[in-house]
């Protein structure tokens, strides 16, 4: 079922990917980022499969993390990549790493809530 799904979701993505060249916001269910057993790395295929559909650079998780935390992360990265007042695509690392720096500010963000983020593109 989830091969199913994830199937739907990159043919979509790739029709969305000929409107949009760069940004895209998606969320994964529970299951795909939860680092089940028999599936440890559905989570960074998820990511490598965006890329395939066409998308130059993509932000996702290792595992699953908390809600507060993707929205402060997406907050901070959107912020960044539009403070120009225009979308900088080619800034999607320093954007990440930016929101992370300010993820680390908060003493009660321990670790395992901001070291799921990674980069994967230009």
């Amino acid at each position: 079922m989830h091969l199913y799904c994830t199937m739907v979701i990159l043919i979509l993505l790739k029709l969305l990917q000929k409107v949009i060249k760069w940004a895209i916001c998606i969320s994964v269910c529970f299951p795909a980022a939860s680092g089940r057993e028999g599936l440890p790395g559905e989570a960074m295929h998820m990511a490598a499969g965006l890329q395939f559909a066409g998308f130059c650079s993509v932000i996702a998780t290792m595992w699953r993390i908390c809600d507060k935390d993707a929205s402060q992360v997406a907050d901070y990265v959107y912020k960044y990549l539009f403070r120009n007042g225009q979308l900088d695509p080619s800034e999607a690392a320093a954007a990440l790493n930016h929101a992370i720096l300010h993820l680390q500010e908060d003493h009660n963000v321990t670790v395992d809530r901001w070291a799921p983020f990674v980069h994967f593109g230009i």
